[in-house]
């Protein structure tokens, strides 16, 4: 489980590291402390999991993450269409990582 949960998170990170270049490349924008989504199921009991990612991701890497359902996505958050960046509660998303709804 360590190797691949190592994996996971070189991967995580690595997909801020592009979103961060992307958004400078393509916008000019320099990505505010990028966060990672989890978008969850309503009463999602499957946690443990995603809080070692959590926690590993913040540890390791100073990412900081947050886990929402697609009802509490659609009531806040903000998709600015100019430079296209998604916030959250005022947090630049800077990778969705979907348990749900694929």
């Amino acid at each position: 489980m360590e190797n691949f949960t190592d994996d996971m998170l070189d991967s995580f990170r690595e997909a801020i590291t592009r979103y961060s270049e992307s958004v400078m490349e393509k916008y000019q924008h320099k990505a505010e402390d990028p966060w990672v989504l989890f978008v969850v199921e309503e009463k999602e009991r499957n946690v443990i999991d995603q809080k070692i990612i959590e926690t590993e991701l913040q540890f390791k890497f100073g990412i900081k993450s947050m886990r929402m359902t697609f009802a509490e996505i659609k009531e806040v958050a903000q998709f600015n269409n100019d430079n296209h960046i998604l916030k959250i509660r005022g947090k630049e998303i800077g990778f969705v990582y979907y348990r749900v709804g694929y």
